[in-house]
């Protein structure tokens, strides 16, 4: 499936999510704003997650629920020749491997020390300020 019809679905779900969440939350708006600390800069699917809930946790904090699940992928540019995990394994050059996440302590950092462990290959972790400066980089 091309990149732009994924994106393309995953923004009508969020969408659908988005006016879900919203819809019943029309009267809400005599109550006092909620405020949420969000440690990553606006952008990033940490951002738009406590955007898409705040109104809806004004409302009750009893339910405990999922919220979004996310997918995490390995990517190698063109020019490296790799076509899956095992030959970007195979390939690798030690101290030369380089994998951005959106900061020190989030679930991509730590599935990137997961797949050093368990592949054995010396990863350098590149942390960005933020999801959306990781994506761009």
């Amino acid at each position: 499936m091309p990149i732009t019809t994924r994106i393309a679905r995953h923004i009508g779900l969020l969408t659908a999510l988005a006016l879900t969440v919203l819809s019943p939350l029309v009267h809400a708006h005599d109550k006092p704003p909620l405020k949420i600390l969000v440690g990553f800069p606006p952008g990033g699917s940490a951002d738009v997650m406590a955007r898409l809930v705040a109104d809806a946790l004004r409302d009750d904090f009893s339910p405990i629920s999922q919220i979004a699940r996310f997918q995490f992928g390995v990517v190698a540019g063109p020019a490296s020749g790799v076509k899956n995990v095992g030959e970007m394994i195979a390939k690798a050059n030690p101290g030369a491997n380089s994998y951005g996440t959106p900061g020190a302590g989030t679930l991509p950092h730590f599935m990137g020390v997961l797949m050093e462990q368990s592949t054995g290959v010396q990863l350098n972790h590149v942390p960005f300020q933020g999801g959306a400066p990781a994506n761009n980089a």
